[in-house]
């Protein structure tokens, strides 16, 4: 188990190649994630505010081979708006949940950013499925807006 104090918090690596860390909230699940995220932005769809018991859930698209996962995860899977089914993983021990893999965006891993260790590296840029906003959540200022999905 790799203790809080212990979380390296890196913007860069030796190579000068960037890197996003995170984890869960018990510190069981550990994640890295190397080279520039493909996207970030804000999800409105029922799953995510279900699960994120909030508004919209903030996340941030990488290619699933470039993740490093230490740490024993538990899955749900169930079909999202597209149809095909996403598995969301999240830490057994704490119930963080911290990445999900949507079949219909194969090869891409979505971290849910409120688990990276440095949030500064979270930088949105879309906010998708609007027509599931709720209507207490205010609409996003200056990102691209999508009805629905949009192809990353």
């Amino acid at each position: 188990m790799v203790q809080s104090s212990d979380v390296e918090v890196g913007l860069d690596d030796t190579d000068g190649e960037t890197t996003l860390a995170g984890g869960c909230l018990c510190g069981q699940v550990r994640y890295r994630a190397r080279g520039k995220p493909d996207f970030g932005g804000f999800c409105y769809c029922c799953d995510c505010r279900r699960v994120s018991g909030s508004g919209r859930v903030p996340f941030v698209g990488v290619p699933s081979h470039q993740l490093e996962v230490t740490g024993h995860t538990e899955q749900h899977i169930k079909r999202g708006g597209t149809g095909q089914p996403i598995v969301r993983s999240f830490c057994p021990r704490c119930g963080a949940r911290l990445f999900a893999n949507p079949q219909s965006a194969a090869g891409t891993t979505i971290l849910y950013a409120g688990t990276l260790d440095d949030p500064a590296q979270f930088k949105p840029t879309i906010a998708i499925h609007l027509e599931s906003r709720a209507p207490w959540e205010p609409l996003p200022v200056g990102l691209a807006q999508f009805w629905q999905d949009v192809d990353a």
